[in-house]
């Protein structure tokens, strides 16, 4: 048997010569709410709470946190979604942010890129320093604006500089750069071992490697 919400407005007799306006709407789902007026039309719910204002009552809205009721269409409603503007119904997120690799610029970065320098730590030769232009002088994989050392100094590759590595430039001084492994006497990589290697070395006296000598070594 169908219900109906009926809305009448009378007017007293004697008052108006009006007619008498009675409104009838069904109500399917018995809750006291008329279906026009009722935002859940098929499904009880006399309170018609709505939680996210989208016109759609709590009792029958399967996003009821999200006002655009997955607005990407991958079954995850926004509000639970790490990716709520594209479609990732695995969820992805290999470095567990709360956002979906699927929208993730730094998918494998919890941090996203902290510095803001463009690179993702993941990626960049100084994570926690700023160098957007990441030069790494002495190509050991870490950044000249975080690297305490450099290994172009290091010219015996015992991960410090000494005096060791100021005596094998000065025995190397005027040679042919590729005779043995006398390119390491060339300290600053201008394609000659002469004086300016020496105060190459000089300035960077006592500095020591923050890897083993051997990946120092490798890393030329």
């Amino acid at each position: 048997m169908p219900y109906y919400h009926i809305a009448a407005v009378a007017r007293y007799r004697g008052m108006t010569t009006d007619p008498v306006t009675v409104t009838i709407q069904a109500d399917s789902d018995g809750d006291g709410v008329g279906n026009f007026d009722d935002n859940c039309p098929d499904t009880p719910n006399p309170e018609q709470t709505d939680a996210d204002g989208d016109g759609i009552g709590n009792a029958c809205d399967a996003c009821p946190g999200d006002p655009n009721n997955d607005w990407d269409g991958d079954g995850i409603c926004g509000n639970a979604d790490n990716a709520p503007d594209t479609p990732n119904p695995d969820q992805a997120d290999a470095d567990g942010d709360d956002i979906g690799d699927a929208c993730d610029v730094c998918p494998h970065d919890p941090a996203n890129d902290a510095d803001v320098d463009g690179f993702c730590s993941d990626r960049d030769n100084c994570p926690g320093v700023r160098n957007p232009d990441q030069a790494d002088a002495d190509s050991d994989g870490i950044g000249d604006a975080c690297d305490p050392f450099d290994n172009r100094a290091d010219v015996n590759g015992d991960c410090q500089v000494n005096v060791l590595d100021m005596i094998l430039v000065r025995n190397h001084l005027g040679q042919a750069v590729g005779i043995g492994d006398n390119w390491r006497s060339d300290a600053n990589r201008d394609g000659k071992i002469n004086v300016l290697d020496m105060i190459f070395v000089r300035n960077r006296l006592g500095t020591k490697c923050p890897k083993p000598a051997t990946s120092a070594i490798q890393a030329e």
